[in-house]
């Protein structure tokens, strides 16, 4: 896992949660959330990615567009496509409590995966750490 792009992702994403700006709707989900943690990497790639995206159109195109941030986040912290997804992926329901994670609490599990030096679900950081 590249650290100093977890930290640089962590800072956008906090900056941009302060702006109110930490919203990318029609993702996998409402929330939309977990998905702009993909879509800042594609921007801090240089590819695009801006929290303007709206994921539109037909079916087709919008898993074209998740799988190019899917490799986008892959590539900008250097984890496994698989891993890229859990991160993007989030969650809407734990347990039957809808969880609607935000940029602090995206700044939260990101800080917890780079203290623990490795992917972490989203699922599993809530069970182990909850929300502050």
């Amino acid at each position: 896992m590249n650290k100093e792009n977890l930290k640089t992702l962590i800072a956008t994403v906090e900056e941009a949660g302060k702006k109110g700006e930490f919203d990318l709707n029609d993702y996998t989900h409402p929330c939309g959330s977990p998905a702009c943690i993909a879509g800042y990497a594609d921007f801090l790639l240089g590819r695009g990615g801006t929290k303007s995206i709206r994921f539109g159109g037909s079916l087709q195109n919008r898993r074209h567009i998740r799988r190019e941030f899917h490799k986008s986040l892959a590539e900008y912290l250097d984890v496994h496509l698989y891993e890229a997804c859990e991160i993007a992926e989030g969650f809407c329901d734990i347990d039957g409590i809808n969880v609607e994670p935000r940029a602090k609490e995206a700044v939260q599990y990101l800080t917890g995966m780079l203290e623990a030096g490795r992917v972490i679900t989203w699922r599993n950081y809530v069970a182990f750490f909850g929300w502050d």
